[in-house]
């Protein structure tokens, strides 16, 4: 091959890689512009709605009053007392 041929082949892929950047430059910029069109519907312009919180209410529980017991006296003993569990030399 001679420096011409070579020369005509490299110049041939430069021109294919030049159009396919540019194909792809072309094409960026038309997502870039469907990207924006599609922004606009995903986040509509009203309020964002608040979560309506109903409180909880809590009932007590109905305690009844029991009637008073009567007083029992207690006979009071004298403390037990505890053997040692080991025996002591």
């Amino acid at each position: 091959m001679s420096e011409q041929q070579k020369l005509a082949e490299l110049l041939q892929k430069l021109e294919v890689a030049e159009m396919r950047q540019q194909q792809l430059a072309f094409d960026i910029q038309q997502l870039r512009k469907q990207v924006q069109g599609l922004q606009p519907q995903e986040q509509p312009a009203t309020k964002p709605v608040e979560p309506v919180v109903t409180p909880v209410i809590i009932k007590e529980p109905v305690v009844q009053p029991t009637p008073p017991k009567p007083n029992k006296t207690k006979q009071k003993t004298a403390p037990a007392t505890i053997p040692p569990k080991y025996p002591t030399c």
